[in-house]
């Protein structure tokens, strides 16, 4: 998973901006100040540290709208928006849910848990694993997942390494009719991770905002594809089966500097110092990822879908940042960034924030 660079005005308007996706991002968490005092420290990449705050949600959970922006796609059908009367879950999204049964997860590496201690594995601190089942490291979380709250819910990983958003729905449109959506009743959250490898794969895609909007809307309309065919699946009020629909942004190593410090050079960081990339090749760049987070954003509108706000929870904790939440290849969180993902998406779905 890539991220691009982007400056803090983008990322309130853009869902965020970040210069791994166009150079890819991942850090490993140095020195850390445990934000919760007794969690396990964080180390190189790898090592489980204590929990960081989550930043602010991404989009708000209002309902859909047409498919504005680039390469928009038709307006989704009916799908669990944010509001709406609870009688099972907590406030926001979560609370149209009577009965979570699965959570079904689709993405690139990050999603995958890349450079988590045990990633989605249980015990592991990738994100997503987080969100069905909180770590003892961060025990301030012990009631805050899906677990917690509907005992017994099921987590399907689908995510793989290097994944573009073709790659991701190729995948899904093989096994769709094989995943098991639970009795009726039974409600079900499907996370799409974010699209940094569809940005990142091509140097052209990342300093030319042409090629940006034709990858952009591909994505898109893949997006799009995606969300109807898990909305045909999981969705179903006459069964009472309803889903909640959530996208990830992708975030910016950089932390709006549009620079990787030096001794960085592993994976991604390696291109962020190529001499080819001018002062202002790199604010193309950053618009260009801005534009298309924008992308992402729109679409998530058109599906009624809701943005996870990746870029946010990992902003200030960059490569350039004292305290890491990415690890040294520049693209792939560390325990750290992982639980800020997890705090800004329960933010997100249940309407309530962290701890």
């Amino acid at each position: 998973m890539p991220a691009m660079w982007g400056s803090v005005s983008q990322r309130a308007v853009a869902c965020g901006v970040g210069l791994c996706v166009a150079l890819g991002c991942s850090a490993s968490g140095g020195d850390s100040d445990s934000l919760e005092g007794n969690g396990a420290e964080a180390g190189s990449g790898n090592v489980g540290g204590s929990p960081a705050s989550g930043g602010t949600s991404g989009a708000d959970g209002g309902g859909a709208s047409a498919g504005s922006g680039s390469g928009g796609s038709a307006t989704a059908g009916t799908s669990a928006g944010g509001g709406g009367s609870s009688t099972g879950g907590p406030p926001g999204m979560l609370g149209d849910a009577d009965t979570l049964c699965t959570f079904l997860l689709i993405g690139p590496s990050d999603a995958a848990g890349y450079n988590a201690q045990g990633r989605n594995a249980p015990g592991g601190f990738g994100f997503a694993r987080l969100l069905v089942d909180n770590n003892p490291a961060f025990p301030t979380w012990g009631g805050k997942h899906l677990s917690a709250l509907w005992p017994g819910v099921s987590f399907i990983d689908h995510a793989e390494s290097g994944f573009t958003t073709e790659e991701m729905l190729t995948k899904l449109e093989r096994q769709i009719d094989d995943i098991d959506r639970g009795a009726p009743g039974c409600d079900t959250w499907v996370h799409i991770g974010n699209p940094g490898n569809d940005f990142n794969d091509k140097i052209a895609t990342i300093i030319n905002p042409s090629e940006t909007a034709k990858v952009a809307g591909k994505a898109r309309q893949n997006l799009a594809e995606m969300s109807g065919l898990v909305r045909q699946h999981f969705h179903d009020p006459a069964e009472g089966r309803t889903l909640i629909l959530t996208f990830s942004n992708i975030q910016d190593p950089t932390d709006g500097t549009g620079s990787v410090p030096a001794q960085f050079t592993d994976g991604f960081c390696e291109q962020t110092h190529h001499p080819l990339f001018t002062a202002q090749l790199r604010q193309t760049a950053i618009q260009n990822l801005a534009n298309f987070n924008q992308a992402i954003a729109d679409e998530a509108a058109a599906q009624a879908a809701h943005v996870v706000d990746q870029h946010a929870a990992i902003f200030g904790h960059g490569m350039p940042a004292a305290e890491r939440w990415l690890a040294d290849d520049c693209t792939h969180p560390n325990n750290l960034g992982h639980h800020a993902i997890r705090a800004n998406a329960w933010a997100l779905v249940t309407g309530t924030g962290g701890p």
